[in-house]
């Protein structure tokens, strides 16, 4: 080797270690090493080393450059990150445990932009990547921590003023997850499964098990009989899902045994009324079958009674039956009409000529000369069976010993029915008049009263006797209560407010200050018209009327043909004191105060006697009770099926009907209602608008009041409610 390359050499050699050396230098400052290369750029290489190493050198050097700023970049990155994620849960906790400070100076300066802010932190928070920048609001913690937060959806003003005077903060953001109390119109607006232990919500989940007619209807049939509690048909008008095979198929048995019970109801009517020898009635044929049938369904209701065996739709009505009452006129004997509902499917229910549930001595009932003479008239027209069943005179009944008997054995049947069946007694009438409701509409929608089989098979899309399981919409039919209390001849109900906090124990609290709301055109007895503004009470429907705003002139003391709790109080005070039996507010309110809000003042008696003679608060010894019972055993029956989640809360709008007493009409001299109580449905967020005056001091006052529940007692069980 000679000395040049000796020397080259040993320059190579040079190169390599110096190399070494700095690659050594990034590898320590790269690793956390104890080097001055992790905060600062290193010099470059010595000018002696050959171009080629310095080259490689120089590579070396930007590719470790370049990879310690990415790494020191990305735990930079990472300690922004975990440092917004502190700060947010921080915000949260805080927001979520501290109590109110409205008094805080610094708290009620507190900038609702800046509560965005955090909003968004929260979302990047879970949206981001390991390497993605967050801004952190720079707003004091001290402004915001004290305060609770609440979201609103769907109007509800008056509940935000009552929580924003309590100090608490509103979140602007409907779908963010920072809150303590979120209240919505919808239920779908509330996502159950990321809500958080302390975060209340206005809805419980499945809450359409009870805010739907078929929900509500399905759970008051199945489930009172196993939590032990009131007889639903005690309470509830009986109501089928027309959506259900099993459903369609009981309505059209009890539509003809209610028909049979209402042929009795207007012969005895007619019969024993003062009426002159003018007055007609149905022939002996249509009596007699419809008695049968009646006497048929009295001992299968016996039958029931004694086996201690719940059961629904008893009695039974053969095809031959039928088929001569159908062609029957609840409105006038001399009239002819086609009541039938259309083909029926082949089943014992309806080919059999014989009633089911009867043994075979059942024969013996039906003699044979009978059911040839109804065999022969449903061989012809509608024509020919109304020639069949020929009306009479009320005076043939009453003049012949056989006419006597039918009139007595009439009487015996109903008598026996009214007993055990208080629907019998105090929701049918003499019309067999039914109600279509669609299955999960509110406010009056698609809502209808009909009277005629086939048209009501045929509006719900099953004429043919089966289920419209195909059908987009649901429909529910209901027994329309035919003999309600009146007021002034109007028809009214009752809305009565029910907020629900826990399901286990079952906590439930009823507004003691409902209000009455009524039709806007006069009842009619005879249910002849199915006009909306006679048979209707929803305000969404009545406020269309013409005469909405002067409805104080035709209902006294009323706006908006609404009333005050104490309007009807007093009415009822009015209507009925003179009755030595009879059952009345003992006092009656006075004062300015109580007229204009409803309410009188803390601790003031504003009431003074009403009469000499004792007398009692029908509303508070005698509805009242009854609704609360009702509103209680509704709730025990969906327990099984609603979500019960800590922490959830539900505000309904229960309605309720008072029925009269048919059986005053017929066996009775009393001019006293009987004053019974009937659920007519259960809504959900019940309406909250300035509809009227009522309405308008109402809905203040309840919403205040669902405050008071939610958050004061919550926060002090002293505190006032």
């Amino acid at each position: 080797m000679t000395q040049n390359q000796q020397q080259h050499g040993d320059r190579k050699v040079a190169a390599s270690e110096q190399t070494k050396k700095l690659h050594s230098a990034f590898l320590i400052g790269s690793t956390g090493g104890k080097s001055q290369c992790t905060h600062r750029s290193a010099s470059m290489p010595p000018s002696s080393l050959n171009s080629g190493a310095a080259a490689i050198a120089q590579a070396e050097y930007r590719k470790e450059m370049r990879l310690e700023k990415e790494k020191s970049e990305q735990e930079r990155y990472k300690r922004l990150a975990e440092r917004s994620r502190r700060t947010v849960m921080k915000i949260r906790d805080s927001l979520r445990d501290s109590g109110t400070l409205a008094e805080n100076k610094e708290a009620r300066g507190y900038n609702l932009q800046e509560l965005k802010v955090v909003n968004t932190c929260a979302r990047l928070d879970a949206r981001r990547g390991d390497s993605a920048p967050v801004t952190v609001c720079s707003k004091p913690k001290t402004a915001m921590s004290r305060k609770r937060v609440f979201i609103v959806k769907g109007g509800y003003n008056d509940l935000k003023e009552a929580l924003l005077r309590r100090g608490w903060v509103e979140n602007l953001d409907s779908k963010s997850t920072s809150f303590d109390l979120k209240w919505t119109l919808n239920a779908k607006d509330i996502d159950y499964i990321a809500l958080k232990d302390g975060q209340m919500a206005n809805h419980f989940g499945r809450n359409r098990e009870i805010t739907t007619k078929t929900g509500l209807t399905s759970n008051l049939r199945n489930s009172y009989s196993v939590h032990n509690l009131t007889d639903m048909n005690d309470y509830y008008p009986r109501t089928y899902d027309l959506s259900d095979p099993q459903d369609v198929g009981d309505f059209i048995l009890e539509y003809k045994l209610t028909k049979c019970m209402s042929i009795l109801r207007q012969f005895l009517h007619n019969v024993t009324s003062d009426s002159d020898a003018s007055t007609l009635t149905y022939g002996p044929r249509i009596v007699d079958t419809a008695l049968r049938v009646c006497e048929r369904l009295q001992r299968d209701i016996n039958d029931v009674i004694d086996s201690e065996l719940v059961s629904f739709g008893h009695g039974n009505i053969s095809r031959g039956e039928w088929e001569l009452l159908r062609y029957v006129s609840l409105d006038d004997p001399q009239e002819c009409v086609d009541d039938g509902e259309g083909t029926l499917p082949q089943s014992p229910l309806n080919m059999n000529l014989q009633p089911l549930g009867v043994e075979s001595e059942s024969d013996d009932e039906t003699d044979e000369d009978q059911r040839e003479a109804a065999s022969s008239c449903i061989r012809g027209s509608a024509a020919n069976v109304a020639s069949c069943a020929r009306y009479v005179s009320a005076s043939h009944y009453r003049e012949k010993p056989f006419g006597r008997w039918t009139i007595a054995e009439a009487q015996r049947v109903l008598t026996h029915l009214y007993s055990s069946s208080a629907q019998a007694a105090h929701v049918d009438g003499f019309y067999n008049a039914w109600i279509m409701k669609p299955g999960g509409k509110s406010r009056g929608r698609g809502i209808q009263m009909m009277r005629c089989l086939h048209e009501i098979l045929s509006r719900c899309g099953c004429s043919d006797g089966s289920a419209a399981a195909a059908d987009i919409e649901q429909w529910v039919v209901q027994k329309y209560v035919e003999r309600p209390l009146l007021i002034m001849g109007y028809k009214f109900d009752i809305r009565v407010w029910v907020l629900v906090t826990d399901w286990n124990p079952l906590s439930v609290w009823i507004w003691q200050r409902p209000y009455i709301r009524f039709a806007s055109e006069k009842y009619d007895a005879t249910l002849r018209c199915d006009d909306k503004f006679v048979h209707m009470v929803n305000n969404s429907i009545v406020k269309d009327h013409p005469e909405f705003h002067l409805s104080s002139e035709e209902i006294e003391g009323s706006d908006g043909f609404m009333w005050f709790l104490h309007d009807f109080q007093r009415h009822l005070h009015s209507a009925y004191c003179s009755n030595e039996v009879h059952s009345t507010p003992r006092l009656e309110p006075t004062g300015l105060d109580f007229g204009e809000g409803g309410d009188s003042p803390e601790g003031a008696d504003t009431r003074v006697a009403s009469s000499s003679h004792p007398c009692i608060d029908i509303w508070s010894e005698h509805l009242q009770p009854q609704i609360e019972e009702i509103v209680v055993s509704s709730l025990w029956c969906v327990f099984d099926n609603i979500e019960q989640r800590k922490g959830s809360c539900e505000l309904l709008g229960y309605d309720f009907m008072i029925s009269d007493d048919p059986m005053r009409d017929e066996s009775s001299s009393s001019t006293q209602p009987d004053f019974r109580a009937w659920l007519i449905e259960v809504n959900s967020s019940p309406a909250m608008e300035y509809s009227t005056k009522v309405t308008e001091v109402l809905t203040k006052a309840v919403m205040e009041d669902t405050v008071k529940v939610l958050v004061d007692y919550k926060d002090d069980p002293s505190a006032p409610t």
